[in-house]
């Protein structure tokens, strides 16, 4: 399966976003609601890693959320992630609590993930 992208408005051309939105299930795999050709796997408490099916590109950036169904259960956490590793087209993230201490998400908590890859190599 290719994967889809589709160009954005940005500051260099082929620039994509690949939008992904994760719904907790507690101290297992996430339930993936958005997010074609990628799979998410839990590794531990709060940690997780994305891979995408095909490469996706040159990493640029990425930007985490949080949602839920009460806000306020949310409220301090971040998630931060660690390298995109190109050989194995993944790249791992660990989700805190206002306690900072690793996290899983309940059921009616959310993480949604916006990653920018550029579709060619970066020069500068």
């Amino acid at each position: 399966m290719a994967l889809n992208a589709f160009d954005m408005r940005a500051g260099a051309p082929d620039v994509v976003a690949h939008v992904i939105r994760l719904l907790g299930t507690g101290a297992a795999n996430f339930t993936k609601q958005v997010g074609e050709g990628v799979t998410v796997v839990r590794s531990g408490t709060g940690a997780h890693t994305i891979t995408w099916a095909d490469n996706p590109g040159t990493y640029l950036g990425w930007s985490p959320a949080f949602g839920a169904a009460t806000p306020a259960d949310l409220a301090g956490h971040t998630a931060v992630r660690e390298v995109y590793v190109a050989a194995t087209k993944s790249m791992a993230f660990t989700i805190y609590n206002a306690s900072f201490a690793a996290h899983d998400l309940e059921a009616d908590e959310y993480i949604d993930l916006t990653i920018i890859f550029r579709r060619t190599a970066v020069t500068g």
